[in-house]
């Protein structure tokens, strides 16, 4: 009895000599409070003798097997450590991914008939010449597109995110229907596969310029490989809804049908995931937006509204603002851009208007400040010329007869409001270190 009343003794001194030291967790978790370690943190102690003992608490519960399935496929200490539209855009992301697998299976069944695959009377060889023709049209299209359009690609990423998939729809278009021709399949495999290409530039272009977005906490790495593994499990969903499908490809109305509906909700999806992004960096089309409205109300719209009212589609404006335009676009005389250059302008450039649009031309030292001073001047040339100078708050000091003089009044009115539209830009959640004008790599030098 003694023996035992004295072990019992020595364990309340050791449990009592039990000191808690540190509570680790996620940084996502609420560590700094101070309730008990949570499931999946760890717990360390002080024991009698000093040494620090970790003890880690096991998962229990559906709630902390949901919570390691999030932290397979989000990026680690979401959602702090990710953008506020982060949730939004990967939710339509991954619905768009998965239509997109269910097309694309639809037409692999077409693509493999138009091979010769089941025709006893098609060759290996015949079928080796078509892929290396695809092949070929496929690399040269990538190299061309992105001389083309790779600038283009950061300034428009929703746009051409948006083109992408409607691309990306008529290619398989062509697939699906390809074996109905087939004194044409080679050239529709190569038409098909120069989409694809297009598809593959723009698509992996703006998904860049997209997670860029996203990260907020130089994780751009892991917001990547996060991106990759929810397309990769939506991937294998994908392959097992194909599985089942199988079957039914020899039905060609019943695949029209799934493709119709498959590609619908596919562009669908599209068109609403790049319509929750909410970028903070003005391009030329937010920065119509948010200058038009300064100009006139002197109020600045949000990162959000104006993202929400950015066009994602085509269209022709009445007298647009052209940035980076040549020279020769403006000019068709050495006196004319004397007279244009006679006037001082309050940034590096030279900046020419008619009712059709307005120029602008930098010069070779122009910087982000030039660039957002020229768009100022610009959206007040633009905005009196379409709507007269009863539009604008306090009228900025224009009349009808300035008209003769807009370029120099309307330089003084854009050096005026400058430094006070990017201090409430700035406030208003904008991100002015860096502008998306796609200016172009094209700088004018003047020589005297």
């Amino acid at each position: 009895m003694a023996a035992a009343a004295s072990n019992k003794a020595a364990t309340a001194t050791t449990t009592a000599a039990v000191v808690k030291v540190a509570l680790e967790s996620k940084a996502s978790s609420d560590a700094a409070s101070q309730q008990p370690a949570a499931a999946g943190s760890r717990l360390y102690t002080a024991d009698s003798a000093g040494r620090l003992i970790c003890s880690r608490e096991a998962r229990k519960g559906w709630r902390d097997a949901l919570q390691s399935f999030f932290e397979l496929f989000l990026p680690q200490g979401y959602p702090s450590t990710v953008s506020k539209d982060y949730l939004d855009y990967q939710r339509w992301d991954t619905a768009q991914a998965f239509c997109s697998y269910l097309t694309g299976t639809l037409a692999a069944h077409s693509m493999f008939k138009g091979y010769g695959v089941g025709d006893s009377t098609a060759s290996a060889a015949g079928a080796t010449v078509t892929w290396l023709c695809r092949d070929l049209t496929s690399h040269v299209s990538r190299i061309l597109f992105t001389w083309f359009e790779g600038s283009d690609l950061d300034n428009n990423a929703k746009q051409w995110r948006l083109v992408a998939d409607v691309v990306n729809d008529m290619a398989i278009f062509l697939q699906l229907f390809s074996p109905l021709f087939p004194d044409h399949f080679l050239l529709i495999a190569c038409l098909s596969s120069l989409m694809h290409a297009v598809v593959g530039v723009a698509g992996g272009a703006t998904r860049s310029a997209i997670v860029q977005h996203q990260a907020r906490a130089n994780n751009m790495g892991d917001v990547s490989a996060k991106d990759g593994s929810q397309e990769t499990l939506v991937n294998m969903c994908g392959l097992l809804v194909g599985l089942l499908l199988t079957p039914i490809l020899g039905n060609h109305m019943l695949v029209f049908a799934l493709f119709t509906a498959a590609a619908c909700m596919h562009v669908y999806s599209n068109y609403r995931a790049v319509r929750s992004l909410q970028f903070e960096q003005l391009n030329a089309r937010r920065a119509q937006i948010v200058v038009s409205e300064y100009v006139r109300k002197r109020t600045v719209v949000s990162p959000k509204d104006a993202n929400a009212r950015e066009p994602l589609f085509p269209g022709f404006a009445k007298c647009p603002i052209v940035f980076g335009a040549p020279l020769s676009a403006s000019f068709t005389s050495v006196e004319e851009l004397q007279k244009v250059t006679a006037h001082a302008n309050p940034g590096l450039y030279i900046l020419h208007h008619s009712r059709k649009a307005v120029r602008v031309h930098f010069l070779r030292d122009a910087s982000t400040n030039d660039e957002l001073m020229a768009c100022i001047q610009a959206e007040i040339i633009r905005t009196f010329l379409l709507h007269g100078p009863q539009v604008f708050h306090g009228s900025l000091g224009l009349s009808k007869e300035d008209e003769s003089e807009l370029q120099k009044r309307s330089a003084i009115i854009a050096l005026t409001l400058f430094a006070e539209f990017a201090k409430d830009a700035t406030a208003a959640g904008w991100r002015l270190e860096h502008v998306q004008f796609g200016t172009g790599e094209w700088r004018v030098d003047l020589i005297e």
